[in-house]
C-alpha cells in the first residue's frame, strides 16, 4: 500500500495501523551534541542604539512584522514601504519624510 487512503479503501483499521507505526525520532533519538544555543543573561548585553528608517515603526537592519486578518491591507502597506524606500517620500500618518539613499 503506498498510503494511508490506501490501507483505507483496502479495509485495514488504520487506527490499529497507526498505534503500530513507531514515533519518529531525529537523529535516531541521539542527543545533540553540537548545540548553537547560545544564554546570555540581559543585564549582560549592552543596549546599542535604534538606526530607525521609519520612526518608532522600522527600524535599520531589524525584524519588521506587518501583522492583521487578510484583507485589511497589509501588502498595500508593504508596496507603500517599498516605494518610499527606493524613491523617497513622505511616510503616513505625517510620520516623517524619507530621502532616498544614494546607491
Amino acid at each position: 500500500m503506498k498510503d494511508w487512503n490506501d490501507a483505507y479503501r483496502a479495509g485495514v483499521d488504520i487506527r490499529t495501523l497507526a498505534d503500530m507505526t513507531p514515533v519518529y525520532k531525529p537523529n535516531g533519538g541521539a542527543p545533540k551534541q553540537d548545540a548553537d544555543l547560545v544564554i546570555r543573561c540581559a543585564a549582560d548585553v549592552a543596549p546599542e542604539p535604534i538606526d530607525w528608517i521609519w520612526d518608532g515603526r522600522i527600524a535599520r537592519g531589524k525584524l519588521t512584522v506587518i501583522g492583521g486578518d487578510p484583507e485589511e491591507g497589509k501588502s498595500q502597506i508593504g508596496v507603500y514601504i517599498a516605494a518610499t524606500l527606493s524613491r523617497g517620500g513622505d511616510w503616513p500618518n505625517n510620520g516623517g519624510r524619507l530621502r532616498p539613499e544614494a546607491s
